[in-house]
């Protein structure tokens, strides 16, 4: 049971983060007086929107699919940045196929957490570092 309420405690802290970021992108893109600052905050909320998504997806028993639907719109309603090399590759990589379609975002996230899974449950990655040494 405490881990339960450990796990909704961070799942809580997790969505408030990502509301609080596309919040501060709204209110620097109203005032112009912080335009400067958009392109920092806006891939801020890009990357903790889609890291909040993943985990939305890996752990979709703390999440409704409604919460899922809202937080993809806000996602993709954020214009890329200029200072687009401000990404990760694995984080354009996923905002890409979020654009296109957050269905099929949903569906390879799915499939990958589920390879993951497998390979975890296999210990296939055990079996490759005995070979090295």
């Amino acid at each position: 049971m405490g881990n339960k309420i450990k796990c909704t405690a961070q799942m809580k802290r997790r969505i408030d983060r990502s509301l609080a970021l596309y919040e501060c992108y709204l209110f620097v893109r109203q005032h112009p007086e912080y335009h400067s600052a958009l392109p920092i905050v806006a891939s801020l909320a890009i990357s903790s929107g889609v890291h909040l998504l993943g985990n939305m997806i890996e752990y979709s028993q703390y999440y409704s699919n409604d919460c899922f639907k809202i937080k993809a719109n806000q996602i993709i309603s954020i214009p890329i940045p200029q200072g687009y090399h401000l990404f990760s590759f694995g984080i354009k990589i996923q905002l890409f196929i979020l654009r296109i379609s957050p269905g099929m975002y949903r569906m390879i996230r799915l499939v990958y957490n589920r390879v993951i899974y497998v390979t975890n449950r296999l210990k296939i990655t055990d079996i490759r570092f005995k070979y090295d040494s």
